[in-house]
């Protein structure tokens, strides 16, 4: 609307973040040659930074219908997993592993599904429903052989995807 766009933090190296509402910001900060990526939070306006975790992902996402974010936990180089954060209790719990192991691409419907791929096939977990991980579709028939990145439209209508040309 003609606004002038202007930084929200002073803090440097932001790879990605999330908003979990107006004055709560969460990053990805991307770290230095003997320190590790970290997620943060920023309060805002006050910009005041706080280390949630070391090792995360890229994706960092409001979980629908709460007041968490989640992220994925590569902490652990051979088994990464979907992770959540309370701000409210500062509590981190595992969701689920992700999709193949070693996957931090993921995004959540607006009814509280996880989905994600593996190479062209499109997995959802419903955490209130699923044990586990659930095969939706074998996009193959698309032209798509892998995809990474994906995200779900707000009336949960729209998916967009994008794909890797390996």
């Amino acid at each position: 609307n003609g606004a002038v766009p202007r930084k929200v933090s002073k803090k440097d190296k932001i790879g990605y973040h999330t908003w979990l509402n107006d004055s709560m910001l969460y990053v990805f900060v991307v770290g230095g040659k003997n320190s590790p990526n970290t997620l943060q939070s920023i309060e805002l306006p006050a910009d005041k930074a706080s280390k949630v975790a070391e090792n995360p992902g890229v994706t960092l996402q409001k979980i629908p219908g709460t007041e968490k974010i989640s992220f994925v936990d590569m902490t652990d180089k051979k088994n990464w997993q979907i992770k959540s954060y309370d701000p409210a209790t500062h509590k981190i719990e595992p969701i689920i592993n992700t999709v193949t192991n070693l996957n931090e691409y993921y995004c959540w419907t607006p009814s509280g599904v996880l989905l994600s791929g593996n190479g062209s096939k499109l997995y959802k977990f419903n955490p209130q429903k699923d044990e586990n991980w659930v095969e939706l579709a074998d996009l193959s028939d698309y032209g798509i052989k892998k995809f990474t990145r994906l995200a779900v439209s707000p009336k949960a209508d729209l998916i967009a995807i994008v794909v890797s040309e390996e």
